[in-house]
């Protein structure tokens, strides 16, 4: 399997390990004992994964087959065969193979079938029947971690909108194709070389513990420059949640992939999130739908996913993300609303996105656009008693670190 290609801010795990474990573990003058030196290089980097839906199966595909499985048939205790211990550059490689798993977004369950995830993890969980496999401390409870975090999860056996399908302001509608299972293989190969990234400095003004854009890492191994939320942080904050959910009115983002860091919004490219069971937790309002919608403040009129492609007069077409509003209308659960710049509204902040609020979801109209096909609209009326829209975010200050975000690191 291919892998992206290397630059100057991505390199291999052989390359990696090869230059900094020659300068951690060099004998010292002092008798120090390098056994800090596997922590040392795992907190600088993380793995380069990719977002794009197939990409991404394709690339934990291979983590869970061509490392997690190799590794478990290295580490076997068989009669008349002592295991052989994971070096220092394996159980670099598993640490960060182990936090990609358990930092996968929106997981479904063709994507749990066709990775292998399950099986996966247990294989390195010391259970009673995959004990056999003794995979060293502290990656056993690493696994367990995942493992409870997907149990939760239902592994994907939900209704939550996810960003590989239709929905409004989502550039990506590439989907994941489903495959059949098949055992994690521990037959022992030569895994291809894991791409990393590299961290920003902790005191970075843009990157760094207190700047716009913590927690999150600039990912430049492929043909484009992408961002990823930082496996190695705490978990971020879930926005399934109804509510501020702890957000502040006017609270400001530069990208979207923050508002996901902070629990504002729960997509990383879609418009709307929530589930048709339960309702819309949150909407991005932008300027995509600018011909069809209407933003007057505290009163919005927002529409349905897919409100410009349909051609059919009589039918809308019903997404989970139009049903996810319709849920809100029947039981009345409030919503939050973030608006995105790029639209044409008066309220839209300038750059970044900001949050403005709760809103309840009102009336449901079906509309007509241009190609003559019906679609849904929504009346949003904003919860009485908050702040008001706070059209001075984002500040001086915001736009002069946002005009520095590409500048990267």
């Amino acid at each position: 399997m291919s892998t992206p290609r290397s630059n100057a801010n991505s390199t291999t795990m052989d390359e990696l390990t090869a230059a900094q474990l020659n300068e951690v573990t060099a004998p010292s003058s002092a008798g120090q004992n390098p056994s800090t030196s596997e922590v040392e290089i795992v907190e600088t980097v993380a793995l380069a994964v990719p977002t794009e839906p197939r990409a991404l199966k394709n690339y934990l595909n291979r983590c869970t087959r061509e490392i997690i499985g190799p590794y478990a048939q290295q580490l076997k205790a068989r009669e008349g065969k002592i295991p052989i211990p994971l070096n220092s550059q394996q159980k670099n490689e598993l640490t960060l193979v182990l936090r990609a798993l358990a930092n996968i977004q929106g997981l479904t369950p063709a994507l749990e079938k066709a990775i292998g995830l399950k099986v996966a993890l247990e294989l390195v969980m010391d259970l009673p029947s995959t004990s056999q496999y003794q995979f060293p401390a502290p990656f056993p409870e690493m696994a367990k971690a995942a493992h409870r975090k997907f149990e939760a999860e239902a592994w994907g056996n939900n209704d939550e909108i996810r960003d590989d399908q239709d929905n409004a302001n989502n550039v990506n509608t590439a989907t994941a194709s489903a495959s059949t299972a098949t055992p994690i293989s521990t037959q022992s190969s030569a895994p291809t070389p894991t791409i990393v990234i590299r961290r920003p400095n902790p005191n970075h003004p843009i990157y760094g513990v207190n700047g716009i854009m913590h927690g999150i890492l600039v990912d430049r191994s492929g043909k484009m420059i992408t961002y990823k939320l930082d496996d190695s942080q705490p978990p971020h904050r879930s926005g399934k949640v109804f509510g501020h959910n702890g957000l502040a009115n006017g609270q400001w983002w530069p990208l979207q992939i923050c508002a996901l860091r902070d629990g504002a919004h729960g997509m990383r490219m879609g418009g709307i999130a929530g589930s048709p069971t339960y309702g819309a937790y949150s909407i991005i309002v932008s300027g995509l739908y600018a011909d069809l919608d209407a933003d007057y403040g505290d009163r919005l009129y927002y529409s349905g996913s897919q409100s410009h492609d349909n051609t059919d007069p009589n039918t809308p077409v019903l997404s989970n993300a139009t049903k996810a509003l319709q849920r809100s209308r029947e039981n009345g659960k409030v919503v939050r609303v973030l608006r995105a710049s790029g639209g044409e509204s008066y309220y839209c902040p300038s750059v970044g996105l900001r949050y403005d609020g709760l809103y309840q979801v009102g009336r449901e109209e079906t509309k007509i656009n241009r190609r003559g096909g019906a679609y849904l609209r929504f009346r949003l009326e904003r919860v009485a008693g908050q702040p008001p829209i706070d059209r001075s975010r984002p500040t001086v200050a915001e736009k002069r670190d946002y005009d520095c975000v590409r500048s990267y690191y």
